[in-house]
């Protein structure tokens, strides 16, 4: 099969993990990005995907997200007229805020991240829309599962966009907190401020450590690359994992990428009950501030406890979870 994958630039971290599991299952896949930073129409970028289905012979087209631009989408009939089409919501489906059912009609498969859209796609649409997690890379995530001699530098850390998102800020407020109270270590990455050019960074950076005097000496304000996050994960003891608050109810990909190496997670409350995963077998779960203030303490000094959970956690992302197990379903 040849088939073609277009997704924006926010999710091109996902690149390596869908060409790796295609060639894996015998798919010949191209994977086409959007710069949204160009400022192009929807119809500039459908051009171009129009022209690679047609000079590569693509036979099935996935959309990562359903791409717009106002009220123009990428994907339109005559895109939908020259090859069968699916969508992969890693964003909630709810969001688009679709005026009718027709644009959704024309793919042929419907698939989400997000357990809510599921019922939402059927009240509102009458569509049938699949709930499908969005997994781990192979080589990336799960390739090298920990044994827990390597070295680890860090009782805690974070990888994720933090900017003015105050839910975060709280738990890494709280989690701060605690390292200053028993000496724990902690690395956080991500972009916490405004990092543009330097005048803008440094008056960032100075206004942050005011609003966030303990958690500021913890702060790396810089992105990792996946490969750069993976490593970092290994030598972390506890990897937090905080939702975006519009993400709803579903588990994010950084859910399985932490665990795929036997890496031991602390998330936020889900909806896991559309997966294997079990709080407290595969993974450790808080529902408020205190409750990750207490777990943040007992897992920290209940090794044993804690490397088993990580080595299941592991074990079942590794067996159910991975790229490679759901790229011929979103394909198909």
């Amino acid at each position: 099969m040849r088939a073609l994958v277009v997704l924006t630039k926010a999710n091109q971290i996902f690149e390596h993990s869908f060409l790796e599991a295609a060639a894996a299952n015998g798919v010949s896949l191209t994977v086409f990005c959007i710069d949204q930073s160009r400022n192009q129409p929807p119809s500039f970028w459908r051009e171009q995907v129009k022209r690679i289905i047609r000079e590569q012979a693509i036979e099935k087209l996935l959309m990562i997200n359903d791409y717009s631009s106002g009220k123009e989408f990428l994907v339109d009939d005559s895109i939908f007229a020259l090859v069968p089409c699916n969508v992969w919501f890693v964003d909630p489906l709810q969001e688009k805020e679709y005026a009718t059912a027709l644009h959704m009609k024309g793919y042929r498969h419907i698939f989400t991240y997000e357990p809510t859209d599921v019922p939402y796609c059927l009240q509102k649409f009458n569509i049938v829309a699949n709930y499908l997690l969005f997994p781990a890379g192979e080589s990336l995530f799960c390739s090298n599962p920990r044994d827990f001699t390597e070295k680890e530098d860090y009782d805690i850390s974070f990888v994720g966009h933090i900017g003015k998102n105050q839910k975060r800020l709280q738990v890494l407020d709280a989690a701060a907190r605690i390292c200053r109270q028993r000496h724990y270590t902690m690395a956080l990455y991500g972009e916490f401020w405004n990092n543009s050019h330097w005048l803008v960074s440094k008056t960032g950076a100075l206004k942050f450590r005011k609003n966030h005097p303990e958690l500021y000496p913890f702060v790396h304000n810089q992105r990792l690359s996946p490969a750069e996050a993976s490593a970092l994960y290994r030598k972390t003891r506890i990897n937090l994992n905080i939702h975006h608050p519009d993400s709803r109810t579903g588990a994010n990909p950084r859910t399985f990428e932490i665990l795929g190496n036997n890496n031991f997670e602390l998330c936020d409350a889900r909806d896991f009950s559309c997966t294997s995963l079990v709080p407290g077998q595969h993974l450790a779960v808080y529902h408020d501030i205190s409750e990750l203030e207490e777990l943040l303490v007992y897992y920290l000094e209940h090794h044993r406890e804690r490397i088993q959970i990580a080595k299941n956690g592991g074990e079942i992302v590794r067996n159910q979870y991975m790229f490679s197990h759901v790229i011929a379903r979103v394909l198909g």
